[in-house]
């Protein structure tokens, strides 16, 4: 969001509207400003009176003239994003595409794919009762359900059935819920699903906040041991002489089986679910008017603690000791992703013995396949460079023609106004995130040498066109060249330099000569900038497939 600067307004972007709000200083809603697909960021300029906002589904950045709320929207270029990601996220978050009235969207409740803490009572009266599937002893799933909480959509893969109660074979079976909960007249188109459970299944829990670097125990949580915990759920025989780990399976909590309502003495079948996320339920108190946190354990969140959850009579412990262990177990169980991805240690040339022991962790975990590795920073020319550890000691570099190093060179040359940064990635990413962003096989170094973009896999050093397209003679020049692959299959890129401010105009012509675009019209710092075509004329239609032309003028000649 962004505050005028008299206190007066307040522009919020609305990711799931295509829209960003207008407050007054009292919080009501003044009015609402039609932007681009996914608005995610919001920049003031009130010298002009214009509001940028950078649309995150569209990959563009609209300009609001603030006088009149009209917009102009400009495409970014490539997004780097995986297809399963930018395909399919809009329908987890857009509430127009969602919604009968827009102002609904799965993430509403499931926000950002997690959850919201809040049990929900969504039975339908007009429903019709499902049979039991042939379980022992499973009554059925009745369509008035009672109250349910809402579960995170992260980690889904392999752990059907879902829901609660394990109602939903599979993810597909949630279509129903845009008619009946969120008002559209149709359900999603098939491939709309698909696109939706392809991107819901890229999510993942982030690592587990009470483990140690290397993945193993803390020593305590809340004065009890997770290690004994855990002994105590592999092999405790606490269930009746049963083990937890018998229908609560590694490596996720949930094995797949519905288990009878009266053996859980519940009224009504519930799935064994996953645990991988006791940590986000803490903080209810079903005893306080008020609570930071709206619902806790268990289906419909009545629950207020894990050692509360323990006391089911169908649990044995031995001790309050071995109940709270193994609670703290559970605070700790491990969510899919190393306790180490996302850490990070920058060094600046003072701090090595500082830091060296974290970063010699990772290099543990790296070399054992848990996670991958990178550094970023500067060289000692000031250049943005990479590094990718590919185990054995070895770092290679983003330049394909420079040996590799080791991580004693790397802190060697770390310094002041060269620091360098060591990050975990997921295991398989590291290349990507490391020496090569865009993976089209060519190190990002290499690509930025020679004027390509290292996150676009269309413009390569094989595609970029160096030599200038026009360069004037004489002691005042303007030079125009092609920066991006050609021909151009989503956007063209153009370099434009002039050695000195002034009025510069660029145009793009058919092989009639028509005009079918004007990039750029207005005055043009001195220096090098780039311009972006996204091949669609002054209509916004997209062009045919042909040979177009280029000119740049300028004052200059």
């Amino acid at each position: 969001l962004e505050v005028s600067s008299g206190g007066t307004e307040i522009y919020v972007a609305a990711l799931g509207s295509r829209k960003v709000g207008v407050l007054d200083a009292a919080g009501n809603i003044v009015r609402r400003i039609d932007v681009g697909d996914g608005p995610a960021g919001v920049a003031l300029d009130e010298t002009r009176n214009r509001l940028y906002v950078v649309n995150r589904f569209a990959s563009s950045l609209s300009v609001v003239d603030l006088t009149d709320d009209s917009s102009v929207e400009v495409p970014l270029g490539f997004d780097p994003s995986h297809p399963d990601i930018r395909d399919g996220r809009a329908l987890l978050y857009d509430g127009e595409l969602s919604s009968a009235h827009g102002d609904l969207a799965c993430a509403t409740c499931h926000i950002f794919g997690g959850m919201d803490n809040i049990a929900w009572d969504l039975g339908d009266p007009t429903g019709a009762f499902v049979p039991p599937g042939g379980g022992l002893g499973l009554q059925g799933f009745h369509p008035m359900k009672g109250p349910m909480t809402t579960q995170s959509l992260k980690g889904l893969t392999s752990t059907e059935p879902l829901h609660w109660r394990g109602d939903r074979a599979g993810f597909q079976d949630f279509n129903g819920a845009f008619t009946s909960l969120m008002g559209r007249t149709s359900q999603l188109t098939s491939g709309e699903m698909q696109l939706f459970e392809d991107f819901v299944l890229t999510m993942a829990y982030p690592p587990s906040p009470f483990r140690n670097l290397d993945g193993s125990h803390l020593p305590s949580i809340n004065g009890a041991d997770p290690a004994s915990g855990e002994s105590l759920y592999l092999t405790g025989g606490l269930v009746g002489g049963l083990e937890c780990v018998s229908c609560h399976a590694l490596p996720t909590g949930e094995n797949g089986l519905i288990i009878p309502a009266v053996a859980l003495q519940e009224d009504q079948d519930m799935v064994v679910p996953q645990l991988r996320n006791m940590y986000e339920k803490t903080r209810f108190d079903e005893t306080a008017g008020t609570n930071v946190r709206g619902f806790g354990y268990t289906h419909d969140g009545a629950i207020d603690d894990l050692f509360t959850f323990l006391d089911f009579s169908g649990f044995n412990f031995n001790s309050t000791a071995d109940q709270e262990d193994v609670a703290a177990f559970l605070m700790a169980f491990e969510t899919g992703t190393h306790a180490a991805v996302g850490a990070q240690w920058t060094m600046d040339g003072t701090n090595e013995p500082a830091g060296i022991g974290r970063v010699n962790t990772l290099v543990a975990e790296a070399d054992a396949g848990l996670i991958g590795l990178i550094a970023k920073g500067r060289d000692g020319s000031g250049e943005p460079r990479g590094w990718v550890y590919e185990t054995g000691g070895n770092w290679q570099p983003d330049r394909a023609a420079e040996p590799v190093t080791t991580l004693g060179a790397l802190n060697a040359a770390a310094a002041d106004g060269a620091e360098i940064t060591f990050t975990a990635v997921l295991p398989g990413e590291q290349f990507r995130l490391g020496v090569d962003r865009d993976e089209d096989t060519y190190l990002d170094r290499d690509e930025i040498d020679v004027g390509a973009d290292p996150y676009d896999p269309l413009s390569t050093p094989a595609t970029v066109v160096g030599a200038p397209l026009i360069a004037a003679s004489g002691p005042a020049s303007a030079e125009l060249w092609l920066k991006g692959a050609n021909p151009a299959r989503s956007a063209s890129r153009f370099g434009v330099r002039l050695d000195r401010r002034g009025p510069a105009r660029l145009e793009v012509f058919d092989v009639t000569g028509r005009r079918v675009r004007t990039l750029f019209n207005g005055v043009q710092p001195a220096g090098a900038a780039e311009r972006n075509w996204d091949l669609r004329d002054a209509a916004g239609r997209p062009v045919s497939a042909g040979l177009y032309f280029v000119r740049l003028t300028s004052d200059h000649g």
